[in-house]
């Protein structure tokens, strides 16, 4: 005989297996609402991830597809935004691609309990690398934030350095035209003393 087939309540044990995660009535109610504000408001990844994650464990597949598909083509102020996000949202999709297709396999109350095991172990393993693959998303985030804010103090620094020279060269202007004013009145004085030296010796 073939493995034992799963009674009701095994089947919903497994099924509570595959369930990635749970969402309040008001986050569900607002996701589709946000992903509406896309375009006046930048997705930063921690709100891609709450609504991707919310979507999937409503079984929305496409709504998740459309965070990922708004995020990446959201205006960005990082030149290498679209070059670096490009393919790891494309395989954050076919995730989402692949949890609904093991979600949804057809016939799953009829599979054994190991087959049934099987696919929510899978299942499992999609959702815990979509979430780091957001996670490494987020990573190239601060890195474009850390490169421009050092980017920003470099200029920052040589406005400073730019200003300090030219204080220092109106200071050494300033203090060189006082010396010079003296050494002229000293020199002025020396030459007239000589002057009248040299008239006493013909008197």
């Amino acid at each position: 005989m073939g493995e034992e087939k799963l009674d009701l309540s095994e089947t919903n044990e497994l099924n509570e297996l595959t369930e990635l995660n749970e969402v309040d009535f008001n986050q569900k109610n607002s996701i589709s609402s946000e992903n509406k504000k896309t375009n006046s408001k930048i997705i930063e990844v921690s709100d891609l991830r709450n609504n991707v994650l919310n979507a999937i464990a409503d079984d929305k597949f496409d709504l998740a597809i459309t965070c990922f598909q708004n995020f990446l083509n959201q205006p960005s102020d990082f030149p290498q935004f679209r070059n670096r996000m490009e393919r790891l949202v494309s395989h954050c999709i076919d995730l989402v691609n692949a949890i609904r297709a093991k979600k949804n396999f057809p016939g799953m109350s009829s599979l054994t309990r190991s087959k049934q095991q099987e696919l929510a172990e899978k299942t499992t393993d999609h959702y815990n690398e979509l979430q780091q693959t957001m996670t490494k998303m987020d990573k190239i985030i601060l890195q474009f934030k850390r490169e421009d804010m050092r980017s920003t103090l470099w200029i920052l620094r040589s406005i400073v350095y730019g200003a300090g020279v030219v204080a220092m060269i109106a200071f050494l202007k300033e203090i060189t035209g006082g010396l010079w004013g003296v050494f002229e009145l000293a020199a002025e004085s020396a030459l007239d003393s000589t002057i009248n030296w040299v008239v006493s010796l013909f008197n």
